[in-house]
């Protein structure tokens, strides 16, 4: 069997005309996917198409038989091998391709065709031996013939054309007749017409299998990339969880060892466990990210979007990471109306989008000279909120990659403090969710010295101006702090 994988025979095939114009140039996996379809084709409509041949060739055996009874069939051994003749070709075709396995990857769709084609032209062939003998019989089924197969084996316009001219060369070559030249020339013409709606039956077949491939393709990526994104993820997991875990396991160790010897105060014991505790709290916030994030993606969590106050919104996430604030002296400043609603849900919004932008923010400032700015515009038919530090600013390398959560982006702040790393992609993704998006620019303190910082800017949907929503206020004050 003629494997596709044979790298020449693969070229050989791009160039041939028996790929349409379509198929050529695709990818190895989608040429693999052509052959398995007309394969098939081949081993189903045309076996079943060989085998109507037949029994329609013999079924006219019985109206011979009643012709040459009447008188009408001047040599009826003629008719009988006539009839007998290809009807045998074609039952020994169709068992033949009912008795072959189905083939995968091979070309054996082309022998097929080939195979079905000679058929056609054994009985083009005899059709009009058979008017050359009887001159008054009927010379139009000979030309017929050329639609039929055409449409019968989907060979395409080109080879479709080449399938007529061979016939008609064969006409040309034994069956001319001078006396019946206008006649048979009307009959080609006649047939070339029919033929010619059928020689692109295959294009649309093309086309169908093309998508199909295609997105079979697309999706196979997909799962590849995702199989990728997740083996990283556990990577990127194991090794932020690692750093904590050594400092917990470090202070247990040593408040067991200076209780066992009596050398440490109940306060430096409190000391030791509350570092403990703070590192326990960030692989807590970890896993729950972690997550937060795979519910999302594969659709765990549904969210029930619907307009929301935006400067409610603002004034509980400040008011949740505003210790934070004063611990590091922010300066801070809000701007945004009370009359700008957005599309949003409402906790998620505040707990996992705007509480790790604000936390962000605070964790790149500086001590003492921080500032932060927020800034809410309504705009036609979309709300742009911009988040503006004056922070550290970060390289490029991590700003393109910082929704990504296979790609390690965390780092240490101003005052050393911690982050997961899935805050970044955690809002992004719920952003996506509120059919939304999310920019963001950066200048680092190395390179701009007296302009740095980032800036984050997130548009929403707007709700109407002059609308207000029926739905129970969300009580905001609950939530919990998830912010990175």
């Amino acid at each position: 069997m003629i494997k596709i994988q044979d790298l020449r025979l693969f070229n050989t095939m791009l160039n041939s005309w028996l790929i349409p114009s379509q198929i050529k140039g695709e990818s190895k996996s989608i040429m693999k996917k052509w052959c398995q379809f007309e394969n098939k084709f081949c081993h189903t409509d045309m076996k079943r198409n060989a085998f109507l041949i037949a029994l329609g060739l013999l079924s006219l055996i019985s109206l011979d038989l009643n012709h040459n009874k009447a008188g009408n069939n001047p040599d009826l051994q003629f008719e009988l091998v006539n009839r007998v003749l290809p009807a045998t070709y074609f039952l020994l075709l169709a068992f033949w391709l009912r008795l072959k396995k189905l083939p995968n990857e091979s070309l054996a769709f082309v022998l097929n065709k080939l195979l079905f084609l000679s058929g056609i032209l054994l009985v083009y062939i005899l059709q009009y031996r058979y008017c050359q003998i009887f001159p008054d019989r009927l010379r139009i089924y000979s030309p017929l013939l050329i639609p039929v197969g055409i449409f019968l084996t989907r060979i395409g316009p080109r080879n479709s054309l080449v399938f007529f001219t061979i016939c008609l060369a064969l006409w040309r070559l034994f069956f001319y007749d001078p006396s019946y030249f206008q006649q048979d020339l009307n009959y080609f013409l006649v047939s070339f017409f029919f033929a010619l709606p059928f020689a692109n039956t295959i294009k649309f077949a093309s086309r169908s299998v093309l998508e199909q491939a295609k997105r079979f393709e697309s999706e196979k990526k997909l799962d590849v990339q995702k199989k990728q994104q997740k083996e990283t993820l556990v990577k990127i997991l194991c090794h932020d969880i690692n750093n904590p875990l050594t400092v917990v396991n470090g202070q247990l160790q040593r408040v067991i060892k200076d209780a066992r010897a009596n050398k440490s105060s109940m306060e430096e014991i409190a000391t030791r466990a509350e570092k403990a505790l703070k590192c326990a709290y960030v692989i807590q916030h970890i896993i729950q990210q972690v997550n937060e994030l795979e519910a999302l993606e594969s659709g765990k969590i549904s969210l029930s979007c619907q307009p929301v106050m935006l400067k409610e919104i603002l004034d509980s996430s400040i008011n949740t990471l505003s210790d934070k604030m004063k611990a590091k002296k922010v300066k801070f400043l809000c701007e945004c109306s009370e009359e700008i609603y957005i599309y949003a849900e409402p906790k998620s919004l505040s707990n996992s989008v705007i509480n790790n932008l604000l936390s962000n923010a605070i964790k790149f400032v500086n001590q003492g000279t921080g500032k932060i700015m927020l800034t809410a515009t309504a705009k036609k038919s979309e709300v742009y909120l911009v988040l503006t530090d004056n922070g550290v600013g970060m390289p490029d390398s991590i700003r393109d990659n910082l929704f990504r959560e296979d790609v390690v982006t965390s780092r240490p702040g101003t005052s050393g403090e911690r982050g997961t790393g899935f805050g970044m992609p955690l809002v992004k993704t719920y952003m996506d969710l509120y059919n939304g998006r999310i920019e963001v620019s950066s200048r680092e303190k190395e390179s701009h010295p007296k302009t740095h910082g980032t800036t984050f800017t997130l548009v929403f949907r707007r709700f109407g101006k002059n609308h207000r929503t029926n739905k129970k206020p969300v009580n905001l004050s609950s939530s919990h702090d998830h912010a990175a």
